[in-house]
């Protein structure tokens, strides 16, 4: 300015993209968990992690017909707690992309059975942990799974 060296901010977008191959593999994973809360040891199900908990609700995941004949696809992030105990409880509807599935992912979800171990924070002492679960809903000649 007037001759003289200023400091300037400069705001860059930074723009990341996928390739086709790469974005079949993000498609391809039917389950990602967000958990919330400090802790040492993020809650298991069944002796495994998330992905094992994915299995289990895919396994046990009902298309709803009506979507089915529409060709709807569409996710549901159910909102949860682990508690203290290893109990799943308070499934809530955190968002979907259509209330369709919003009731089949509240059904499988709550119909899970209890064999969950609760985290530990870090003095290893079971606390209750909120996760955030998205339920995939792909039909089957679209993505190989439901």
């Amino acid at each position: 300015r007037k001759g003289e060296p200023i400091d300037v901010t400069y705001t860059f977008p930074v723009i990341f993209k996928l390739t086709d191959e790469e974005r079949a593999q993000v498609d391809s994973v039917p389950f990602v968990a967000f958990d919330f809360g400090v802790k040492e040891r993020k809650p298991s199900f069944n002796n495994g992690g998330y992905f094992k908990f994915a299995k289990w609700i895919r396994e046990h995941l009902v298309y709803p017909e009506q979507a089915k004949k529409a060709g709807l696809e569409g996710r549901v992030y159910v909102s949860v707690i682990i508690d203290g105990k290893g109990k799943l409880v308070n499934p809530v509807v955190y968002r979907s992309t259509n209330k369709i599935f919003e009731e089949e992912a509240l059904r499988v979800i709550s119909s899970a059975p209890d064999k969950w171990k609760p985290g530990l924070n870090a003095k290893g002492e079971p606390i209750a942990l909120s996760l955030l679960i998205p339920v995939i809903f792909n039909l089957p000649n679209k993505s190989g799974y439901q």
